[in-house]
Formats: structure tokens, sequence, C-alpha cells
């Protein structure tokens, strides 16, 4: 970290142990932003190869499509990744769509919330036609099993192992205040033993660090007791704080991928797989071409040698081993909000760690 940067850091820090509680959102939010991931001068050696990949995901999140702009937008990333990107699928990592009954076309209004998860994976199947793995986010989570199934699954692609989840309750009105239930910790340590042999990624909305929901420890401490015995959880890729993140914990790593439909910059990644290595660029939308370009940062998520995927892998990839996991949809429970100063709390501890170690 650059001395200027260790001092504005330093400034949100005290802000924020002197700031009113009702503020201590947008402080945190503030300092966030402070830990972005930047742009680099030159491409480093370990992000060039002539070697193919294994293969290509696109990754998005936070789409928000709410109007006929951000319809758009949508179509656009859909249909430059269609017709010049070519990945072999996409993840989804929530917070998709959430137009109004005026553009879902004439339903009940029991309907609307089925058919905001329908319009999005219309989207994704006409538009793009690949293999998606989808979460819904905390924002228009109602009524997502109705589309696609679970919210609590796992797959495998490409010699890969993915986890989807999600919180089992949250508060309907308090970002965050949300938990799990103890079947779903118990078949996400089950499912992630199972396939120990596997390189895996978990994917969530909510980040798992800077903990984004009151149970985020709970997974964190499931990944640390699972990396002690074999080390093949190699990151959580998440969305919500619509910034471009990347935080280094002990054996795996926390990637926050930036807003498709809000934010600072409109932007998606790209991930290639390699045996030993996840290499992510980044694509930002630039308003005079009219595209999303790649920009000077690349990312880079390293495979240990005993969790590297084996055997030959045939393409057109399709996903393989879709298993359930417990429940459906996420409940809503409002004694959850009662807890928000609790998650305040935690939040501004990790972000005070980052700050203070980050290099």
């Amino acid at each position: 970290m650059s001395r200027r940067k260790f001092v504005i850091c330093l400034l949100c820090l005290t802000a924020l142990l002197f700031s009113a509680e009702q503020d201590m959102i947008g402080k945190l939010y503030k300092l966030a932003q402070s830990l972005q991931v930047v742009e680099m001068a030159e491409r480093p050696a370990w992000a060039t190869t002539d070697e193919p990949p294994l293969f290509r995901l696109a990754w998005i999140s936070d789409a928000h499509v709410m109007n006929k702009a951000s319809i758009a937008n949508a179509q656009l990333v859909m249909h430059q990744l269609r017709d010049e990107l070519r990945p072999d699928g996409i993840l989804v990592t929530g917070d998709n769509c959430g137009l109004p009954p005026r553009l879902l076309g004439k339903c009940p209004k029991d309907q609307v919330a089925s058919r905001r998860h329908a319009w999005f994976r219309d989207l994704l199947e006409k538009e793009l036609g690949l293999p998606y793995i989808v979460l819904h986010g905390d924002n228009w989570a109602s009524s997502y099993s109705t589309v696609f199934g679970h919210h609590h699954k796992s797959c495998d692609f490409g010699g890969f192992h993915f986890i989807q989840l999600a919180p089992d309750a949250q508060s309907p009105k308090d970002n965050g205040c949300a938990i799990y239930e103890q079947e779903t910790l118990d078949w996400l340590e089950k499912d992630i033993e199972e396939h120990a042999a596997m390189p895996t990624l978990i994917l969530q909305h909510e980040p798992i660090y800077p903990p984004c929901i009151l149970d985020a420890g709970k997974i964190e401490d499931i990944i640390k007791k699972h990396n002690a015995r074999r080390h093949s959880v190699i990151a959580v890729l998440s969305g919500h704080l619509h910034l471009d993140l990347q935080f280094q914990r002990k054996g795996w790593t926390q990637l926050v991928c930036p807003a498709l439909g809000t934010g600072q910059n409109y932007a998606f990644k790209m991930l290639a797989f390699y045996a030993d290595r996840i290499i992510l660029t980044t694509y930002e939308f630039n308003a005079e071409q009219a595209k999303y370009v790649p920009v000077s940062k690349w990312q880079r998520l390293v495979i240990p040698s005993d969790a590297r995927p084996t055997g030959e892998i045939s393409k057109p990839l399709a996903i393989e081993n879709l298993t359930d996991g417990p429940g459906k949809d996420c409940r809503v429970d409002e004694s959850l909000g009662q807890r928000e100063e609790e998650l305040k709390r935690t939040m501004m501890n990790a972000l005070m760690q980052a700050v203070l170690f980050v290099k």
C-alpha cells in the first residue's frame, strides 16, 4: 500500500471510530472503496502464457435490471459474451432483476417475483445460451426456487467443484442481517469433504469477508477447518458491495465482483481456468466505444498441487453432478434486524484489519 493510500485509510478509520452510529454504514463503504483492486502498470508475468486455458467463465454480479436502460445494458453484455468473448459458461452472483410489472407483461401481483426470475433466466438462455450458475442475492430473492430450484446447490464443471450458497433467513429491511440454518452448515461441510480432491469455489452473493452477513464467520470457520486438512477450497466469489475487491485470507481468497448495473464503473470479469491457477481479467464499460473493454487489472488464484483437476476435458462443457442442498428459499425474519449493530461492529473490525495488513 502506498503512503498516501495508507494515510487516507487511517483517516477513514478515525472517522469511523468517532462517527455517529446512523452514518456507520456509509463510512464503512467509503473505507471499502479505498481497498479496491487497482490497475497495473503492465501485465504481470503470471498472467502471460501461450498455454490455452482448460475453459473460461464469465462472471457478472448485481445487474439490477430495473428499467429499459438496464435491460439494454444486460443485453449488450450477453451479446458481447456470445459473439466476441465466447466463454464456456457464466456465473451470476445475484441481485439480478427487479423489473416493474409494466415491463414484465400482465401478471397477477403474486406472480411478479417469479416472473422476474423467469425474465432473467430467459435472458441467459435466449441471448447467451451457455451453462449458468445463478444466485438470487438479497434483493428480489422471493420465489427464486420456482424458476431456479434450491438456493443451495453444488455441481462440477470442467474438473472444478462449485458450491452455491445463500442465507436461509434475512431481515426484510436491514441489509446483511441474515443467518444460516444448522442443516445448511452441516450440508456445506459434508459437500466440501466429499469433493476434497477437487479445486472448489464457493459462490454467495454476500461476501464472507468482510463479513456482510451475521453468520459469515461460520462459513469461514468451515473453510478454515477443511483447508487445514486438505487445501481444496480456493476462493469465495461474491457481489453485493458493488466494488472490485480482493481479500487474501489464510489459505483462501475472497473475491468481490463489481456491479454490472450500478456503481462507479459498470463491469464484469472473465475467469480463465488452468490446472494450476485461475486468471481473472476485468471488463469495464467504455462509453466512447459503447461496449465493455478490458482494463489493466489482473488477478490470480493459485491452485495447490494436491487439489488440481485431473483427466481430459472435452467440449462443449456441461454442468455435472448437480446436487441440491437443504431448503428452497430464503425466509423473512423481522427479529434479525435487532442484530444490525452487531453486524456493523463485525464489519468495521474486519475492514480495519484489512487496512492495517494490506500490502
